[in-house]
């Protein structure tokens, strides 16, 4: 485990990735990474894993070092403790389910509260996803 990185989940949620949120598992689980930065619990798991696929595909120094401010930023607020409704966090549910651990079989919420979260820090990679490197 490393200082920062994505956080390490049960492994009975690994057949329940898609193959973008598996990227994930390319690096090392922290315990600060970009999800937390965003809003840790407060955050839904589409994004979440997201946020940890971003990671995977852009490590760097300079990343590191603003998911570990923010994650710290966010860990003083106090933001995100809880996801609505939950003690902490619903168990990731299976793809096409909504986010809410449920399992209810609807189709998920297209725009989210969490989606107007903004950041106390900014991030490299906040407004839009790493660049596709070019080839020659």
């Amino acid at each position: 485990m490393s200082l920062v990185g994505p956080r390490p989940l049960p492994l009975a949620y690994l057949p329940r990735y898609t193959l973008r949120q598996a990227t994930r598992l390319r690096v090392r689980p922290g315990l600060a990474g970009l999800a937390q930065s965003h809003g840790r619990n407060a955050v839904p798991w589409d994004a979440r894993l997201e946020w940890d696929a971003r990671y995977a595909e852009a490590v760097s120094l300079r990343c590191d070092l603003m998911a570990a401010l923010g994650t710290l930023g966010v860990l003083l607020s106090g933001h995100g403790v809880t996801a609505p409704g939950h003690a902490t966090m619903p168990e990731l549910a299976r793809p096409g389910t909504r986010d809410d651990g449920t399992g209810s079989g609807a189709p998920k919420p297209r725009v989210s509260d969490h989606d107007n979260f903004v950041p106390k820090v900014a991030f490299p990679l906040a407004d839009s996803p790493p660049a596709a490197p070019t080839s020659r």
